[in-house]
């Protein structure tokens, strides 16, 4: 293992059943609205908009603007110039009585007839022939030729009007009588003269929506055009799915699916294809096809649930059962020595069953095609619900079991951007969230945006909270549409509002049945989510072994785009303090991952009488957003003094204690705070070369100010809460506290002093005490800044309307009753102005910049340091992220969020 850390240079921020693939082709991307399919041809859509995103952010200060994102919409002619579906069908055509049908629809038209001339085939015009008040008078035409071009436009006159036929009553007829005519000998087929139908229906309605949409049919007498025509369309479509042959109907099973979602009688034609195909494959006992019939059936459960009764009670009660054959028979190939068939067959039956009893057991025992993950935690996770997570290991559970509608992933240079995750796309044109999405328990039912809207209203009902951020940062007008579409829309402004879409996806349904909230115990405690991985329990620890987390895959998480994932069978959660010897763990490999090394107990592993230089890698984190800070509790008159919190601040010889307690003599490491935000972030101020303003001491001010307060009655002794299971918070705890009781140590006996008294509380009484019951008076606290957008997050931090309990304000800062001065007032008021602007160059970093000079004015809190966050690693784990199709560094993952991407991990 080499002894050189990789320091970052700053903390920046079988054949898949083609239904599936079409699924994916038809998911829509982007912003603001998410979906749970395509926009249906049974409901009008609305116009697709092209607009600038922001792809990918190099770094938190420079925004990269790309271009848009290739639309297929903008590939698509508009529908009043030509139909692209009937131009590529006749091209595609190769009977002519077929292509002379299509020809005739290629551009939509109106036909109009007048007295003493032939029907002429016009310009689609607005009005609907009905609309008698617009015929009284002289009205604009414009012919078409026989090469579709426009001619001028001329004047009808009322008297000469005869008739009026529109385009789609036209492509309805037309469609109507070519499917009727009797077959010629030689002639197309029914299935060609369906194909040909459908293209002309699809076409003629598209015209119209849009033509709706954009005003170029007007009234309400067009109400009424739309109905027979989107029947006659659906129609068609059914008939030709059951008419295909085999390997027709798999292709038009899934654009039935996903243009119909809720259409009981699509949903039926299907249900019996997929089932009688599922009897077939079933009765054909190939291991191959028993696999292909298993992902098939994973498909149609997330997409119908409930749907197909007794029929797909015994297709999957037969998978069982074949499951728990070839385990039988892979146990006989492991007792005969015979550990590569007995691999193969173990693997087959984890793909027909993956919770057949005995079977993870046996497999772990095998060890083929099983990886199990082992990563060391400082403590097992008690509640694994976004809305419950509070230490590390609960916020990476949460990043196992659930998704957002993004996520956010490094890139291979450790630059955090977003990515999809439940949905199905990210990038300018609307969300849908993914097909096949689903919740991991038994009867697996789909995400739909009812979840997305529920899991808004869920966490808006715990206002303050962090999970509540970004719920409360969409309108609480959520519109639900007929496609199964949700929209929303910003309540302000945001620089990049992906980052608000990162928010965790609760089964709402679920919970609102039960009555139960976002932050239920019992939910926590064991979670359903829809994300690779399911919880299975927790472990005491057997033979002297630690306790353990156990996570294993989630079937549920199979999904078009996310084959093969999780590619880790079983993650598991070691309790790291509990390990006897962690170098002996790490070479008998049972432990692979340890997310959050102190620098001082790197040697003890990077040690050359470790003999772990050939297995293991150590590296230094390339972006995470933690400082430590003192908080403050204003809710206690006796600290709302701003000469107290001024006075600690300017006491603290913060470079000091990175020595004394962190860096372990390795200069350079961890960087001390001389403001709120992240040391080497865009928005800290820096000096004339570009680098951070390094805080200065000032024991002298610092002595002033502090008598100042001590004279006005201050209160002598302060507490400090520190978490009890970290020495190193111990350390620097009473480091702070021989500082500031050297500030008076001439003081003679009897004299007025402060003296900070550290007192180290179990981690869950810490956070109980600072969080929810406000019983402290200083805590030396860890601060996750949620995103790149420091200033928004240190306004979420200090918000007073979220200072009550469990609420993001822990210091109570400007809460009623705290007593704000001027200065306190200024700073709050720059930091709404600040919130309230997106452009980052010219307007935020200069604002952060006074920002951070207003904070040191006001001191809501004491700001401290960042540490540096060291990651050991076994170089069997290759850490593969979706933008990357090679393994990347583990150095670019977030520790606190550590499983980014974690469908593609693999061990090797």
């Amino acid at each position: 293992m080499s002894h050189r850390l990789d320091l970052p240079t700053s903390f920046i921020p079988a054949r898949l059943s083609a239904w599936l693939l079409l699924a994916v082709a038809l998911g829509g991307t982007g912003l603001p609205s998410i979906a749970g399919g395509p926009e249906r041809e049974d409901a009008a859509p609305k116009p697709a908009k092209k607009v600038a995103v922001e792809e990918e952010l190099p770094s938190p200060g420079t925004h990269k603007i790309l271009p848009p994102d290739a639309d297929p919409a903008a590939q698509i002619s508009s529908p009043d110039a030509k139909l692209d579906e009937v131009a590529l069908a006749a091209a595609e055509a190769r009977e002519p009585l077929i292509k002379a049908f299509l020809a005739q629809h290629l551009v939509p038209f109106d036909r109009l007839t007048e007295s003493g001339r032939q029907p002429t085939r016009i310009r689609p015009i607005p009005t609907h022939h009905t609309d008698r008040t617009r015929f009284k008078d002289a009205f604009g035409v414009a012919d078409l030729d026989g090469h579709n071009r426009r001619g001028p436009e001329r004047r009808v006159e009322p008297v000469d009007f005869r008739k009026l036929e529109h385009f789609e009553d036209i492509a309805l007829a037309d469609a109507t009588q070519f499917l009727q005519a009797k077959d010629a000998a030689g002639g197309p087929g029914v299935g060609e003269r369906q194909a040909a139908a459908e293209a002309v229906l699809a076409g003629a309605l598209r015209f119209h929506d849009w033509a709706r949409e954009h005003n170029a049919r007007r009234g309400k007498a067009w109400d009424k055009v739309r109905p027979p025509l989107a029947d006659k369309l659906r129609e068609v479509r059914l008939a030709r799915f059951k008419a295909a042959p085999p390997d027709a109907a798999d292709d038009l099973a899934g654009r039935l699916v996903t243009l119909y979602p809720a259409d009981a009688a699509v949903l039926q034609a299907v249900t019996a294809a997929r089932l009688a195909q599922a009897e077939v494959l079933l009765k054909a006992g190939n291991p191959a096809e028993l696999e292909k019939l298993r992902d098939v059936l994973a498909d149609f459960e997330a997409r119908h649930p409930g749907a197909g009764g007794d029929a797909v009670k015994r297709v999957r009660e037969e998978l069982s059962k074949r499951a728990r054959k070839l385990l039988d028979e892979a146990r006989r190939e492991a007792a005969n020595q015979n550990p590569v068939a007995a691999g193969n067959l173990i693997r087959t039956a984890h793909a027909l069953d993956p919770d057949a009893p005995g079977l993870r057991d046996f497999q772990s025992q095998l060890k083929a095609g099983y990886p199990v993950l082992y990563v060391g935690v400082p403590r097992l996770p008690a509640f694994l619900s976004p809305a419950r997570a509070r230490f590390d290991s609960e916020k990476q559970a949460v990043e196992l079991l659930f998704e957002g509608p993004l996520a956010e992933v490094p890139t291979a240079a450790g630059v955090a951007t977003y990515r999809p995750s439940a949905a199905a796309g990210g990038g300018g044109r609307p969300l849908v969230l993914a097909r096949g999405a689903a919740w991991g328990s038994a009867d697996r039912p789909p995400l739909s945006a009812h979840d997305v809207d529920g899991t808004l209203r869920l966490l808006r009902a715990r206002p303050g909270t962090w999970p509540a951020l970004a719920a409360e940062a969409w309108d609480e007008r959520v519109a639900l549409d007929n496609s199964g579409g949700v929209r929303l829309s910003l309540r302000r402004g945001h620089p990049d509002p992906r980052a608000l879409l990162t928010f965790k996806l609760l089964p709402a349904r679920y919970l609102a049945d039960r009555g139960k909230a976002a932050d239920d115990l019992d939910f926590a405690r064991q979670p359903v989510g829809s994300g690779p991985f399911r919880f299975a329990g927790t472990s005491g620890g057997l033979n002297g072994r630690p306790g353990e987390a156990v996570f294993v895959d989630n079937p549920a998480y199979a999904r078009p785009g996310k084959s093969g994932q999780p590619a880790l069978r079983e993650i598991r959660m070691v309790e790291l303090p509990k390990v006897a010897d962690p170098v002996a763990e790490m070479k008998a490999g049972r432990l692979h991952l340890l997310p959050d090394v102190p620098t001082a107990d790197l040697d003890k592993v990077l040690s050359p009488a470790a003999g772990l230089d050939a297995k293991f890698q150590a590296y230094t984190a390339a972006h995470h957003r933690r400082v430590h800070v003192l908080a403050i509790n204003h809710r206690q008159p006796a600290l709302q003094s701003k000469d107290l919190r001024r006075g600690l601040s300017l006491a603290f010889d913060r470079d000091a204690v990175l020595t004394e307690v962190f860096r372990s003599g390795k200069a350079g490491f961890h960087k001390p705070m001389s403001g709120p935000f992240p040391p080497e972030s865009w928005a800290t101020a820096k000096d004339a070369g570009g680098r951070p303003v390094p805080p200065v001491p000032n024991r002298d001010l610092a002595t002033a100010l502090l008598n100042q307060y001590l004279a006005a009655g201050g209160q002598g002794d302060l507490t400090v809460f520190y978490p009890d299971d970290e020495p190193l918070a111990a350390a620097a705890c009473a480091a702070l506290a021989r500082q500031v009781a050297d500030l008076f140590k001439d003081v003679p006996a009897g004299g007025r002093r402060l003296a900070l008294k550290p007192q180290g509380l179990s981690p869950r009484e810490l956070l109980e005490r600072v969080e929810d019951e406000h019983r402290f008076e200083l805590a030396y606290v860890p601060f996750d800044y949620p995103d790149d957008w420091f200033h928004l997050g240190l306004g979420a931090y200090l918000d007073p309307a979220a200072g009550g309990r469990g609420g993001r304000n822990v210091t109570g800062y400007l809460a009623p009753g705290t007593a704000p001065d001027p200065a306190d007032l200024r700073f709050a008021r720059r930091l709404a102005e600040a919130a309230a602007h997106s452009d980052v160059a010219g307007e935020l970093v200069p604002r952060a910049h006074e920002l951070h000079r207003l904070f040191n004015d006001a001191v809501p809190f004491v700001p401290l340091w960042q540490l540096y966050r060291h990651l050991i690693a076994a170089n069997a784990l290759k850490v593969v992220l979706p933008d990357s199709p090679e393994p990347v560094s583990p150095r670019v993952l977030n520790p606190a969020l550590l499983f980014q991407g974690v469908g593609r991990w693999r061990l090797e």
